[in-house]
């Protein structure tokens, strides 16, 4: 995963100036670098402000970025303020996700994250108007029933995550090192 990333970061420097990235590479390279450094605290520290850089950067510069504002939603919402992350500013990128999905698919997606953001704000009614919404679009989704199931324990989607981020075994020989 760190030679794609490191691909991909090599691409955007040499064609940025002269010709030019598409939107969706900055997006899928703020993607890639968000797993890559998933798999440790010191990767994250040293990688999470140029995914921050990345996704902004496709929101940017594209129009109808549903998922890269979702990806920046969620940036915003595990950093710490210190680093420009917190609630406020990971709302209002969450709504822009809203916004910008014109397909079911993205609209599924965006409710689904966003009922996991209300969730965790506290805000149960909503959380479940926005659960009911992606869920009539795609009845009987094992995603959603597995969304519920977390909730009902009384946990949503953004703790799980950061409660169990790295349990899965890396076997990236690249990625002990930054």
């Amino acid at each position: 995963m760190k030679d794609q990333m490191n691909r991909n970061e090599k691409f955007i420097s040499a064609h940025r100036k002269k010709d030019g990235v598409a939107p969706l590479f900055y997006m899928i390279t703020a993607d890639t670098t968000s797993c890559y450094m998933s798999f440790s605290v010191a990767s994250s520290m040293f990688h999470g402000m140029r995914v921050k850089k990345l996704y902004q950067t496709a929101v940017e510069e594209g129009t109808n970025m549903w998922a890269a504002n979702l990806g920046l939603a969620q940036w915003m919402y595990y950093a710490p303020g210190i680093f420009g992350g917190g609630t406020k500013k990971a709302e209002k990128y969450f709504l822009d996700a809203i916004k910008a999905s014109q397909t079911d698919f993205e609209k599924f997606y965006t409710y689904s994250y966003y009922a996991q953001f209300l969730f965790e704000s506290g805000k149960k009614e909503e959380s479940s108007s926005y659960m009911k919404m992606a869920e009539a679009i795609c009845p009987g989704s094992n995603y959603i029933a597995r969304l519920k199931k977390l909730n009902a324990a009384g946990i949503g989607l953004f703790k799980y995550n950061r409660d169990h981020s790295g349990v899965d075994k890396n076997d990236d020989p690249n990625a002990t090192d930054l």
